[in-house]
């Protein structure tokens, strides 16, 4: 990739795509993303925004030292890429007191989960379910991670998920288990598919829908219809809509 490429030149091979237009690009431009986290999953998430020309990234992190680190393999796509593409980096809470943090989640279209705690994941459900925001989420570690796509009014919330399913070998932080790329890669890339498509309207999300994915074993498994639940106050009252 070249300094003097212009957008359409940069994404030209994305536009060769079945059901990818100037349109889904367009959209793809004007994005806007906060990723919460920036572990190995949340870096892998952002490089893939920056090279596929999602026009605002932000991430929010209180370890200055993955955003040190992440500031340092982006700089030089960033440097190459569209002018008009943002990128920001935070240091802050993502889900503390002050007015920060919601700004943020009221600026933004999608909101990814790269949070390795289990009470901060919640409360990202619960805010992203107050002000409507898909949620991309993907919890676990290792070699064994979950992915969801919280979308409010159509899918159930993480808090309602965790009833509905056997997930308690999910929800423990598992840094014990060190981390391996090429799975931190892989759900870092499934992670940013799900946003592309939610943001440039291409193709169809999961939505209510569960992978489990054990990279050990190879095994992979799909848990469909998780729906909204109706006596739920903060998924159960809302409509479907983006």
């Amino acid at each position: 990739m070249t300094g003097d490429q212009g957008p359409k030149d940069r994404f030209s091979e994305q536009l060769k795509l079945s059901g990818f237009a100037e349109y889904n690009q367009r959209r793809i431009a004007s994005g806007r993303v906060l990723i919460c986290g920036a572990g190995p999953v949340a870096q892998v998430v952002a490089l893939n925004m920056l090279n596929v020309g999602l026009g605002s990234i932000k991430v929010i992190s209180t370890e200055l030292a993955r955003l040190n680190n992440l500031a340092s393999i982006l700089a030089p796509s960033q440097s190459e890429g569209d002018n008009s593409l943002t990128f920001e980096l935070i240091t802050e809470y993502p889900l503390g007191g002050g007015s920060r943090p919601e700004e943020l989640l009221r600026e933004c279209q999608i909101v990814v989960d790269g949070l390795s705690g289990w009470r901060e994941k919640l409360e990202l459900s619960d805010m992203c379910m107050q002000y409507r925001k898909p949620l991309v989420h993907a919890g676990g570690g290792g070699l064994r991670y979950q992915l969801f796509t919280m979308v409010p009014g159509r899918s159930a919330c993480l808090r309602c998920l965790l009833s509905m399913v056997d997930m308690e070998d999910f929800t423990h932080t598992r840094k014990e288990e060190g981390s391996l790329y090429a799975m931190d890669s892989l759900v870092g890339s499934y992670l940013a598919l799900e946003v592309v498509k939610l943001v440039g309207k291409v193709g169809a999300s999961q939505g209510n829908e569960l992978f489990k994915i054990d990279g050990l074993s190879g095994e992979m498994e799909v848990l469909r219809g998780l729906d909204r639940n109706e006596d739920c106050p903060d998924c159960g009252n809302l409509r479907a809509g983006l």
